[in-house]
């Protein structure tokens, strides 16, 4: 009986430790791999058609998944805009049109879902970053209304331009462009104005990710204007030579030089600016120093319209105007007006990595959450 009892006793304890054994294998197995978010995925470019300052336009946006293979989609014939509002998450846009209507759009089909009546000369729709509002401006207006239907108006300020952005926190907006000699600070939603600083023709702004600087560009005398939000006290000023004082919008392509678009980075260590020189300017927002960038259209797209400062056998230089950083830093999109090519670019060269010819837009925006 002693040796069963011992025979019995040790199988037992063979049986725990296989057990036991097997039970660590399964604990120690490695945990399943989670999925890795790459910067530069998951977003889609819209740009909208070049239209008129007045009267019919082209009606057409462009959406290119991930800044690549732009497709036209004809919103609604004849209508003419400028820049497209995304809201957060990127499932609408809304599209204020010179004739008096504003369109919502359904994400990435351009497909209408609805539409509401806005003041005549509308052109930009900026929706602020909770998506609650979206703000139409004109050149003579700026009106703010609630993102859901029925629309409903919930501020008006009887001052426009071509410029706006909205601080991240969405309390605060800044308005400049279309000539203006000025940039207002605006309370949000209610449009009241809140400060105004006397800074040059600015044609484009952008903000910082943290909210405390704007940039303004003269397109002008090329200079580049940083001031500080809390008091739109001027901070900086750098000078370029990007600018020409003969621009003039009813016969544009005649410039030589010119501020176009302003584009932050997601880090907000670059600001890019499109010019009309055919150079993309790249600064340090610490340094405020730059550098430039030639951008060159490939040979064998679209030849220069009339009008270019080109002689023949030599390339005329790109005339630059819409432009957007894409989030992974590392490319740009940017349309070559004078050659009616868009390009997508090094950041950090310059070269062109992609072209797409009849792809064109005056404004680029990236709508993340595609």
């Amino acid at each position: 009986m002693g040796f069963r009892r011992r025979w019995f006793l040790l199988l037992s304890v063979a049986l725990v430790l296989i057990f036991a054994a097997g039970c660590g294998t399964y604990a120690s197995s490695p945990p399943p791999k989670t999925a890795t978010t790459h910067p530069g995925k998951g977003f889609t470019v819209l740009g909208l058609a070049p239209s008129p300052l007045t009267g019919p336009g082209s009606g057409t946006i462009f959406a290119g998944p991930n800044g690549r293979h732009f497709r036209p989609v004809v919103y609604a014939r004849g209508a003419n805009s400028f820049l497209p509002g995304p809201t957060p998450g990127g499932h609408r846009a809304f599209v204020a049109t010179e004739a008096g209507k504003t369109y919502v759009l359904s994400l990435p089909g351009g497909s209408v879902e609805a539409s509401f009546a806005s003041p005549p000369g509308g052109r930009l729709a900026v929706v602020s970053p909770g998506g609650g509002h979206v703000y139409v401006i004109g050149g003579a207006f700026t009106a703010a209304y609630d993102t859901a239907a029925p629309y409903k108006q919930v501020g008006m300020l009887k001052q426009g331009g071509n410029a706006f952005v909205i601080s991240p926190g969405g309390h605060h907006a800044y308005l400049a462009g279309n000539f203006r000699s000025n940039i207002l600070k605006l309370n949000l939603p209610g449009l009241t104005v809140a400060a105004t600083a006397g800074v040059g023709k600015t044609g484009d702004l952008a903000i910082s990710p943290d909210g405390k600087r704007i940039w303004a560009a003269d397109m002008f005398n090329g200079d580049l204007y940083v001031l500080d939000t809390a008091g739109m006290r001027l901070a900086h000023t750098i000078n370029t030579p990007e600018g020409d004082p003969r621009i003039n919008f009813s016969n544009l392509m005649a410039a030589t030089a010119g501020f176009m678009q302003l584009s932050m980075s997601h880090t907000g260590k670059h600001l890019y600016a499109a010019g009309f020189s055919g150079h993309v300017l790249v600064f340090n927002t610490s340094t405020y120093n730059y550098t430039s960038l030639t951008v060159k259209v490939p040979p064998g797209k679209a030849p220069a319209m009339s009008g270019s400062s080109g002689t023949q056998g030599t390339p005329a230089p790109a005339k630059l105007s819409g432009l957007v950083v894409l989030p992974s830093g590392r490319r740009l999109i940017t349309t070559a007006e004078n050659y009616k090519t868009t390009l997508l670019l090094s950041t950090r060269t310059g070269k062109t990595l992609a072209a797409y010819p009849g792809v064109t837009a005056n404004r680029w925006i990236v709508v993340k959450g595609q």
